[in-house]
């Protein structure tokens, strides 16, 4: 034990060493334990991989006259075992966040998240908070309520069209005997549906 770090040695088939009086041995599973706690403590260490003031992104924010993002960071911080010469700006960090957001937003809501790992072993996911609060605006809301409802309304299928899609409104139409669509007058005779 070494401060508040704690190590398990497990020895197996260590040698076996017969003292000078040709009668005592010795096994050097005593020996080999210090070497591996050794190792142990002075090759790793506890290290912060994440840190839960560090500020990882700016999310743009639709929706609000007060701002145009919010600040994502992480909800806690991740400590690990890692090798002491580990340089942890060779961690790789993936994260998951939207393209933007809506206001309104609240301090804490939950943004994305970030998994750190090295060498494809995963020390942590991390959820992604937003730092602080944004108030959405009125009349931008209800901006985009408008334009909704009538793109929403554009997408609907015109009366004007015909069964076989064509459009009534561009040419004189009369309706088909056979198929009760709606064809161009060719003539007074009239002529077979070609819909």
């Amino acid at each position: 034990m070494r401060g508040d770090r704690q190590l398990v040695s497990v020895v197996l088939g260590a040698e076996k060493i017969t003292l000078a009086d040709g009668k005592s041995t010795l096994t050097k599973s005593f020996s080999e334990t210090i070497r591996l706690f050794d190792y142990g403590f002075d090759s790793f260490s506890r290290r912060e991989v994440v840190s839960a003031d560090e500020l990882v992104r700016e999310v743009p924010v639709a929706l609000s006259s007060e701002a145009n993002y919010v600040v994502a960071h992480p909800a806690e911080s991740i400590t690990r075992m890692l090798p002491t010469e580990l340089d942890l700006s060779e961690l790789t960090r993936d994260i998951t966040l939207p393209d933007s957001v809506d206001a309104p937003i609240a301090a804490g809501d939950e943004l994305g998240e970030m998994t750190v790992s090295y060498n494809g072993t995963v020390y942590g996911t991390v959820k992604l908070l937003a730092l602080s609060d944004v108030s959405a605006s009125w009349l931008l809301g209800a901006r985009r309520d408008v334009a909704d409802f009538f793109s929403r309304l554009n997408s609907l299928p015109s009366p004007m069209l015909s069964a076989c899609g064509r459009d009534n409104r561009r040419e004189r139409r009369v309706r088909c005997c056979a198929c009760r669509s709606a064809v161009r007058a060719r003539s007074r005779a009239g002529k077979a549906c070609v819909g």
